[in-house]
């Protein structure tokens, strides 16, 4: 099976392609622009000729497309880069995937939500609170409305092992708790981290399911179990950090450029019904992503 992952070069992508390279059944290609070395392909997702003519040469069987502006205060600040990346590039591949004969999965988010009446299941009502969720939400639609053979992955905030010091929203509480040995985090949000190998080994199994016959088309949720804010991340990560947790502050102010849904928690019930689920801890998580890049790169 030949598969096409999008966004290989960041965060999440790049668990999902090492996940899939692993998997003898499957012809693992990455893409990526600003970061891509080989074995990834550099593309230029925004140009719309050449994403065709790579696309129509390549011929995948499936594309998992990971590629997006995921950063809500910069989506508030740049909407316009946003609004490209996020619906038209996938407005874009669903039409060309359409046009090949191709499947996707779509990686979506719980900020979709406005975090007012959780849980959320795969058929909830949804209300982006902010332009990040506004656009991912515009994305989905692109997918429904252009393809018919998709799977849309809803998934929460996001951590793993990182290439430099904050590349996501968890692993800048690190760079925070590293530079000034304790601060404020926000209280407010509640989370539900989930580690990228989670949903790189999600995605691998509903390929599996898929293969074996399993109907895996439409809306579906992944989420890890814990309910944690950022502060109590913060006392958990500060624990691997020799940190005096005294010196760690809820920050109950609600600050930020873009709103936040305050419980976005996502039902995995539908998914659960398909394939099982890996479920690892915060703090087991957290644990290996420190000892593998922070932790020894201070030593």
């Amino acid at each position: 099976m030949k598969i096409l992952i999008t966004g290989a070069t960041g965060l999440l992508g790049r668990a999902v392609y090492n996940q899939l390279n692993s998997n003898k059944e499957i012809e693992a290609t990455g893409i990526g622009f600003s970061r891509a070395e080989l074995p990834l392909i550099k593309l230029n997702l925004r140009d719309n000729k050449k994403v065709s003519l790579f696309l129509e040469e390549k011929k995948p069987d499936l594309i998992i497309h990971c590629a997006a502006e995921r950063r809500p205060d910069v989506s508030e600040a740049d909407p316009s880069a946003s609004e490209q990346l996020n619906i038209e590039v996938t407005r874009n591949l669903a039409n060309i995937s359409e046009k090949l004969g191709c499947s996707m999965i779509y990686i979506s988010t719980d900020y979709v939500f406005d975090g007012s009446n959780p849980p959320y299941y795969a058929d909830s009502e949804t209300n982006p609170l902010n332009f990040y969720g506004k656009t991912k939400l515009a994305g989905e639609k692109a997918v429904t409305n252009n393809l018919k053979n998709f799977t849309i992955l809803r998934v929460p905030i996001l951590y793993g092992s990182e290439l430099y010091p904050g590349e996501s929203s968890i692993g800048s509480i690190y760079a925070s708790l590293s530079k000034n040995r304790g601060g404020k985090f926000d209280d407010i949000a509640v989370r539900y981290p989930s580690h990228t190998e989670d949903v790189a080994i999600v995605l691998d199994r509903i390929i599996s399911a898929s293969i074996e016959g399993k109907d895996i088309t439409g809306i579906f949720h992944f989420s890890g179990n814990e309910a944690l804010t950022k502060y109590k991340m913060a006392e958990i990560m500060a624990s691997f950090m020799n940190i005096n947790v005294d010196c760690i502050y809820p920050d109950r102010s609600g600050s930020g450029a873009a709103l936040r849904p305050r419980d976005s928690h996502l039902d995995t019930s539908r998914l659960r019904l398909v394939i099982s689920l890996p479920g690892r801890s915060f703090e087991d998580g957290i644990k290996l992503v420190l000892e593998r890049f922070y932790l020894t790169k201070t030593k």
